[in-house]
Order: structure tokens, then sequence, then C-alpha cells
């Protein structure tokens, strides 16, 4: 749910410039939603990537990458 409440604060900044360009028929919404998305997923996806590793081997779990998995 944070990523979510990220996402609409985001937005809100972002929809003045999204209404100008779209407006001037410089793109449509679904070309600027999945370019969005592309760029975002990632992004939102190392820091949550990044503390499963830390937290894993701090823990003391098996290290290996198959027992990772």
């Amino acid at each position: 749910m944070a990523n979510f409440y990220s996402v609409t604060q985001i937005f809100q900044k972002e929809r003045p410039l999204f209404l100008r360009e779209h407006l001037n028929q410089m793109y449509d919404l679904l070309p600027y939603f999945v370019t969005k998305n592309l760029i975002e997923v990632p992004i939102t996806m190392f820091l949550p990537l990044l503390q499963l590793l830390l937290v894993y081997f701090v823990v003391g779990f098996r290290s290996g990458f198959v027992y990772f998995l």
C-alpha cells in the first residue's frame, strides 16, 4: 500500500505537465502509463530486494543461491 500512496502523490504533481502534453497531442494515455510503469517498477523493486538480501544473510539462513530462491 505504501507504493500506491506514493504513486498517487507523484501523479498529482505530474498532472499539469501530463495534461499540457496530452492536449498538445504529444502522446496518448497508454504510452504514458506504460513507459511510466516500465521506469518505476525496477526502482520500486530495488529497495525491497536490497532489504531482503541484507536481512536474509544477517539472520543466518542457509547460504547459497538455491536456498535463497
